[in-house]
């Protein structure tokens, strides 16, 4: 798949935080995308020639704490945390109407967003790519970050950074050999800085809201038109949490994609971004 151009933004949230994004295509429809834990705005780009730059124009940042936003030692990185950097943000575009993106943890402030009255009438449409909504059985990695001395082992020995980065790869993706040197050079500039310790620790530590049963009826009461989309072999968040998702959700439908793992828009980008791409043109009616 061929690469697009991109231009760079920056928006300031506060004195003590700045967010980073690109912005691609120069069309009506106003997609915001919103990557997952550990990765950045980069991780779309193997779907983004897709979109027809004269029809949409995608905006893609980098949560507070990943890529090259600011990463400040405020422990403020729960998914609420985020939603309201991203309903300001989305307020900073002046986007009146836009369809929402979130892969993961991204998937997860997507959902945030739905919830809020106040965004309810900007919303088109929302896509929701091995999205985190329900409790489980922590994954591997947030078990590390939660427990001390392996988040010692796993941040601050000196593994070669490419290992450490095949290696994470590797356990979410169905197809090992689609681990290749061109994704990781794709995640090796954010991928476990110094700077993000602290924030992936803080992360983990809040991914389970609080007030966990009372988000969950919330999402019963969106009626946003969504799109789900799995990886069939998801070892991060199960299939099951997907099917539950689409019973939740009112008015949604679910994509399952065979031989595919927890990130499907990079293991299995052409079937993802035809089953995203021809979704948002039902919605937007573009021929």
């Amino acid at each position: 798949m061929s690469m697009v151009n991109t231009e760079e933004g920056e928006y300031k949230y506060s004195p003590q935080i700045t967010i980073r994004y690109q912005k691609s295509g120069n069309g009506p429809n106003n997609i915001v995308l919103i990557h997952g834990f550990a990765c950045s705005r980069l991780n779309w780009h193997s779907i983004l020639a897709k979109f027809p730059g004269h029809k949409y124009t995608l905006f893609i940042p980098d949560l507070k704490g990943y890529g090259d936003s600011s990463a400040p030692h405020d422990g403020a990185y729960s998914l609420y945390d985020q939603a309201h950097i991203i309903k300001a943000f989305t307020a900073y575009l002046n986007l009146k109407k836009f369809s929402l993106v979130g892969h993961s943890m991204g998937g997860g402030v997507v959902l945030t967003l739905a919830t809020m009255r106040e965004l309810t009438s900007k919303i088109d449409a929302l896509v929701l790519l091995d999205s985190a909504a329900f409790k489980d059985p922590k994954p591997r990695f947030i078990k590390i970050l939660n427990t001390p001395f392996l988040r010692y082992i796993f941040l601050f020995l000196l593994i070669p950074l490419n290992s450490i980065i095949r290696y994470a790869i590797g356990r979410i993706f169905y197809d090992k050999q689609k681990v290749t040197d061109v994704l990781i050079k794709r995640y090796r500039p954010y991928f476990y800085r110094q700077r993000h310790h602290n924030v992936y620790i803080k992360t983990a530590e809040q991914l389970i809201p609080e007030n966990y049963y009372e988000e969950i009826e919330k999402f019963k009461q969106i009626q946003i038109p969504a799109l789900i989309i799995w990886g069939k072999q998801d070892p991060v968040i199960p299939l099951r949490n997907g099917l539950k998702l689409a019973d939740h959700l009112q008015n949604s439908t679910l994509r399952i994609i065979d031989e595919c793992g927890h990130i499907p828009h990079e293991e299995k980008p052409e079937i993802t971004s035809d089953y995203l791409v021809s979704f948002l043109n039902d919605i937007y009616q573009v021929k």
